[in-house]
């Protein structure tokens, strides 16, 4: 609440918090704003006893993070809000990934400078039993999930119609595919690590995506298919895709490398010759493979801005795939 305060006096705008008491406690920062000059950011808030010591492994994670969210977008500012003072390692390790910290004595001197209005405000924060909808009023108003009026729907379906199916497009198409699976699923799926160099060298993978997530329906895709990750790959293709598609997603899909679950995401439906591919890899090799096309996207994208999860999109196709199994 101190943080969400301190955001709101200094002129950000904040989109996403974490607001466990709603049960969604599992965010991979505890705010995403919008800075002042209009600069998406992201603060993780860590309260700790004046003794007690964040592992290192901690400040690595939401820093390596960090970075891959700069992989799509290299202007994305970052802040470690603590109450405490941290040790030289760990504040390197924010230093180097160009993470702002406001540690204790920051903390202080922000609140010391705002007015007598956010000093009752704060008063707040200690109250045990705040609710969320109290933090809510504190924080200003509602959350919005949008920066600006246009819908996400709207969004997307724009951002899709500018790309011309074709090799001329093809990376911005997966530029693009890519920022919207990492929108819908965030923090679910943990950003992704774009244009990832197999450990042989000799493949490259377009996108993959590490489930964070221990609840639903997340978490039955790690223990279905026994995966870690979440491989996409991108066809911006004129036609089709085929058979040959399906075999590139499927060598990257790796049972010793717990990379089980795919999605393979094209311009259009999948042809029958890829759908028989994709069952084959299923019934020899335990691959799943989803296919999703530019409707998909949109369709996910309406889920998510009507509150529903975008998951749903995945889940009715994979439950039809099995329901028409056969041997």
């Amino acid at each position: 609440m101190l943080v969400g305060i301190l955001l709101n006096e200094l002129g950000y705008k904040i989109l996403e918090w974490d607001d466990r008491a709603r049960g969604r406690g599992d965010r991979f920062a505890d705010f995403e704003a919008v800075s002042p000059e209009g600069i998406r950011t992201f603060v993780e808030v860590k309260a700790m006893r004046r003794q007690s010591r964040v592992p290192t492994t901690y400040f690595r994670r939401f820093t390596g993070d960090i970075s891959r969210f700069r992989q799509q977008d290299e202007k994305i500012k970052a802040i470690f809000a603590t109450n405490s003072d941290l040790p030289d390692p760990n504040k390197e390790i924010l230093s180097s990934a160009n993470v702002d910290l406001w540690d204790r004595t920051i903390l202080e001197n922000l609140v010391a400078d705002r007015p007598r209005s956010l000093a009752a405000a704060l008063q707040d924060q200690h109250r045990r039993d705040a609710t969320s909808r109290q933090t809510n009023e504190l924080l200003t108003g509602p959350v919005d999930r949008q920066t600006s009026s246009t819908s996400l729907i709207d969004e997307v379906e724009g951002q899709l119609a500018s790309i011309l199916p074709g090799r001329e497009d093809w990376k911005k198409f997966e530029e693009t595919a890519t920022e919207i699976l990492t929108k819908l699923f965030n923090p679910h799926l943990g950003p992704p690590e774009i244009q990832n160099r197999t450990d042989d060298g000799l493949d490259i993978m377009d996108a993959i995506f590490p489930i964070r997530s221990y609840q639903p329906p997340w978490s039955f895709i790690r223990q279905e298919h026994q995966t870690r990750f979440v491989v996409a790959e991108f066809k911006n293709y004129t036609q089709e895709i085929s058979q040959g598609e399906v075999r590139s997603i499927s060598d990257y899909l790796l049972e010793k490398a717990l990379r089980n679950f795919g999605l393979l995401i094209s311009r259009q439906n999948p042809s029958k010759s890829a759908k028989e591919k994709r069952r084959k890899e299923w019934m020899e090799k335990r691959k799943m493979i989803v296919f999703l096309s530019d409707q998909d996207l949109i369709d996910m994208a309406r889920y998510y801005e009507e509150g529903d999860d975008p998951f749903q999109v995945i889940e009715q196709q994979t439950e039809e795939f099995f329901r028409t199994l056969t041997t």
